[in-house]
């Protein structure tokens, strides 16, 4: 078991905390105890005041012994000496002998924190932990052989030479570290310790956990930390909150790359709660995209209806909109259910609200709405009829009667590192033919960046039709850091008829770019819809010159379509 002792030193008369492992005596170490004591590279005489396996104890009981007539004393010694520049010579135990009566009836018991054998005029706690001598005293080397992150992870496990207190939790846990180093990774925990109002003594953090608030100090020590499903969320939010951006980043990494149809609710909620666009985008783009097999997973129904609201209202949802009625009943039972109420769709309607309005009835096949839902009592006599005219285009729906688009995109080619596109010729251009085994529009072009991942490239893109010119855009490619792979979208959309051949050129000035290989020629997208499976065959491209001969490599990776 740790203890602590509060050991007021000879030298200089000053008390300090001290692990009893630093403790350097042949007999037991008791509250009046004089010995010599490890500080640092140093060895002191001092005497022990307190003794106690609680830190936070031992840091109240100092409070109290600060207040005593020998601390007082001690106090003015060291007054005038540092005065007359003799502060270190020694001698202050001397000064004033310890004497139980006079001393201890200024020291008050500590309740519910120090027992009563560590208080000074009681009989003294006696140590039964044998303990040897090595395990008192620190490796007189202990820095050599080791790297910077593992001598800063030690002096943060072992509480070397901390200069600030934290009380962390409900239960005000002490948690010591170094004012330096919180202040070099936070920028909050700078102004904490060197603005105008920088806090004195300990410091008091209530919405944290200990254990989470001792991993983010493991981070800002080591820049390492294990990130799992169990402690990203307080993490982020605490890198969030002192403004650590790499262990944010970390924490966003984790998340992107775990985001499934299940969890990705989990990452939606995440981000709402601390209100990171990029990532709450990118969660809704995951959800949308994948908006069937998302709307039927185990997490949806437990979603709170402002972020069920984001993704139903939606133009762009990936999903039939009978699936999307099913779903939806289906989150409502789930609200009946633990409200205690009937699963009727009277109680079903009363948990929808305004939810009920973002379902497009009139967009649903008239059958299906016809042997579903006109009769299940969901919608008033007078919404069935309305949906029921929409069918016909006979008067205003009081339902959104526009359908869902989405998009999809069909790849080609994977990135090829090991080789690049020169773009000095300007004469030149890359280009691909393609047919579709649908009727769809072609709404973007997928390019590769710039092998630096920096710089922009002047991009026109045409799209023919034999030798017919349908449409031309042109843009600025602006590569990125971490990102090979673009969307251009079109100036517009591209109507696109079934097996028939299109031409997709490229013309791109400006640095080199990364290019593609083989993949397949083919690209088959089952719909997560419900819908056939849709196929985009690639082909050799028929115009000339070109820079790439097949049709499975080359600048342009892949193609979006919307539907």
């Amino acid at each position: 078991m740790k203890m602590f002792a509060l050991v007021l030193f000879d030298l200089d008369g000053y008390t300090s905390v001290i692990e009893r492992r630093h403790l350097i005596t042949d007999k037991e170490s008791t509250v009046s105890t004089t010995l010599n004591v490890k500080y640092g590279r140093k060895e002191l005489f001092g005497e022990i005041l307190c003794l106690n396996d609680d830190k936070y104890a031992i840091d109240v009981f100092q409070e109290k012994w600060e207040k005593t007539e020998r601390a007082k004393f001690l106090s003015k010694e060291i007054q005038k000496r540092e005065k007359l520049g003799t502060s270190h010579t020694g001698g202050f135990l001397a000064l004033w002998p310890r004497d139980e009566t006079e001393i201890d009836s200024n020291v008050q018991r500590v309740e519910n924190h120090v027992p009563e054998d560590v208080v000074e005029g009681t009989e003294a706690m006696e140590v039964t932990e044998e303990v040897s001598q090595n395990e008192f005293v620190m490796e007189m080397d202990w820095q050599s052989g080791k790297s910077l992150k593992e001598r800063m992870k030690l002096m943060l496990e072992k509480q070397l030479m901390c200069d600030v207190i934290f009380l962390v939790g409900e239960n005000a846990e002490i948690i010591c570290a170094h004012t330096y180093m919180l202040a070099s990774a936070s920028s909050v925990f700078y102004t904490m310790f060197e603005g105008s109002l920088a806090e004195k003594g300990k410091v008091t953090i209530t919405d944290i956990a200990p254990a989470s608030f001792k991993l983010m100090l493991k981070f800002i020590y080591t820049d390492d930390v294990e990130i799992n499903y169990d402690n990203v969320e307080v993490l982020l939010l605490a890198g969030d909150k002192y403004c650590i951006q790499v262990l944010k980043d970390k924490c966003v990494c984790f998340l992107k790359k775990k985001m499934n149809t299940d969890y990705v609710f989990t990452v939606l909620k995440i981000a709402f709660g601390i209100n990171m666009e990029e990532l709450k985008s990118c969660a809704l783009e995951y959800i949308l995209r994948n908006g069937h097999n998302c709307l039927k997973s185990v997490s949806f129904v437990k979603l709170p209806g402002e972020y069920v609201k984001h993704i139903i209202k939606s133009d762009t949802l990936r999903c039939k909109e009978e699936h999307v009625y099913e779903q939806m009943v289906r989150w409502a039972k789930f609200r009946c259910t633990k409200q205690q109420i009937p699963t009727a769709y009277n109680n079903v309607r009363a948990c929808l609200g305004d939810l009920l309005y973002l379902i497009r009835f009139p967009t649903m096949k008239q059958h299906y709405f016809t042997e579903n839902v006109s009769n299940s009592g969901l919608l008033t006599s007078d919404e069935t009829i309305n949906v029921f005219r929409s069918f016909t285009n006979n008067g205003n729906s009081i339902f959104i009667s526009q359908k869902r688009h989405y998009r999809v995109r069909f790849r080609r080619c994977v990135c090829n590192y090991d080789k690049v596109n020169f773009y000095k010729r300007t004469s030149k251009y890359d280009c691909v033919d393609f047919q579709t085994s649908f009727n769809g529009k072609l709404c973007a072009v997928l390019l590769f960046g710039s092998t630096t991942y920096s710089g922009s490239n002047d991009v026109t893109i045409s799209i023919l039709l034999g030798d017919s010119l349908i449409s031309t855009t042109k843009r600025e490619l602006k590569s990125e850091a971490n990102k090979q792979i673009y969307e251009i979208n079109l100036s517009r959309t591209v109507d696109i008829h079934k097996m028939k051949r299109y031409t997709v050129k490229v013309n791109m000035k400006g640095p080199s770019t990364l290019v593609g290989k083989r993949k397949s020629y083919k690209h088959l997208v089952y719909s997560s819809c419900g819908f056939t499976a849709e196929t985009v065959t690639f082909l050799p491209p028929s115009l000339k010159p070109y820079f790439r001969r097949s049709e499975i490599c080359g600048q342009i990776p892949g193609l979006t379509f919307s539907f």
